[in-house]
C-alpha cells in the first residue's frame, strides 16, 4: 500500500476517468441509471411510511455494490476485458460470504449518515428557529442572518470523514478479504494520508460540475428552455465521471493486482 501523494495525483484521477468512460460510456452511464433505479426503489418503502431514515439506510446498503460496480468496470475497461452492467454489479453478490459483509458495510454506512443528520439538525436548530416564514416562502434576509454555521460546518467535517473511512471498503472486502474494521481502518489510514490528491480531485469536479451546470443551463435556455431536464443529463454525466475516479484510485494506493494482502 502506497502512501504520501501530491496534489497532481488527484487531476491524474480524472484524466484516467475521463479515458475510462470515454472508453465504454454506454455501460458506465448504464450502470449510474441502474443504480438510481434501485436507489428509487428502496426508497418507497421509506416514503411510504413516512420514514426517511427507512430511505437512506436501505439506499447505503446497496451503495457499496454500486462502488464496487464502477471500480471493476474501470478495471475491466482498463484491460479491455467485455463487462455488462450486470456483470459489474455481479462482482459483489456472486461470493456470499463478501455480499454479506458488503450488506453490513452499507448498514454501517447508512447508520452513520442517519446519525450526522441528526447531529446536524440538533446543532443547526436553534439558528432554524429564527427562520421567518412569510406569504408562502421563507424571508430571505432572516436565513442570512441565521446561518447555522456549526451544524454545516460539524456536518461537513462528519460526513467527510464517513466517505474516507467507506470510500475504500467495498474492494478492501471484495478484493483483498479484509475485515469490516480492517477494510474501514485502511480506507480512512489512506485517505488522512493524502488529503491534498483528494482536496484537488474534490475542486476539479466541482468546478467542472458549476461551469458546466451554467453553460448548460444557458444553452437549453436558448434553445427552448428544457434546461432542467438537460441538468438531469449533465448531473448522471458527473456522476459516471466522478466514479470512475475509483479505479484510478484503487490503483495509485493499492496497486493493479487483486490477488495480494
Amino acid at each position: 500500500m502506497k502512501t504520501d501523494f501530491s496534489s497532481s495525483a488527484g487531476t491524474m484521477w480524472i484524466r484516467d476517468a475521463w479515458r475510462i468512460l470515454k472508453k465504454s460510456p454506454l455501460n458506465i452511464l448504464g450502470i449510474v441509471g441502474f443504480y438510481l433505479t434501485i436507489l428509487f426503489v428502496v426508497n418507497i418503502p421509506g416514503e411510504f411510511l413516512g420514514l426517511d431514515e427507512i430511505g437512506v439506510v436501505l439506499g447505503t446498503m446497496v451503495t457499496p455494490f454500486a462502488a464496487l460496480a464502477f471500480a471493476s468496470a474501470g478495471r475491466d475497461v482498463t484491460h479491455n476485458v467485455p463487462f455488462n452492467i450486470l456483470s459489474a454489479f455481479y462482482e459483489g453478490w456472486r461470493v456470499s460470504t463478501i455480499r454479506f459483509k458488503l450488506l453490513a458495510l452499507g448498514f454501517i454506512y447508512g447508520a452513520l449518515v442517519v446519525f450526522n443528520n441528526h447531529v446536524i439538525r440538533y446543532l443547526s436548530a436553534s439558528e432554524v428557529a429564527q427562520w421567518q416564514f412569510k406569504d408562502g416562502i421563507f424571508v430571505a434576509e432572516s436565513i442570512s442572518a441565521h446561518i447555522p454555521w456549526t451544524g454545516i460546518i460539524v456536518g461537513s467535517i462528519l460526513y467527510i470523514l464517513i466517505l474516507f473511512v467507506t470510500c475504500f471498503a467495498p474492494m478492501l472486502i471484495a478484493w483483498r478479504k479484509q475485515s469490516i474494521g480492517k477494510a474501514f481502518f485502511f480506507s480512512l489510514f489512506v485517505c488522512l494520508r493524502n488529503l491534498l490528491p483528494f482536496v484537488a480531485l474534490g475542486c476539479c469536479y466541482f468546478s467542472i460540475a458549476l461551469i458546466g451546470t451554467i453553460a448548460v443551463s444557458t444553452l437549453s435556455i436558448l434553445l427552448g428552455g428544457l434546461s432542467s431536464i438537460v441538468i438531469i443529463f449533465w448531473a448522471i454525466f458527473m456522476t459516471a465521471w466522478c466514479y470512475c475516479a475509483l479505479w484510478p484510485m484503487w490503483v495509485t494506493f493499492f496497486g493493479s493486482d487483486q490477488s495480494h494482502v
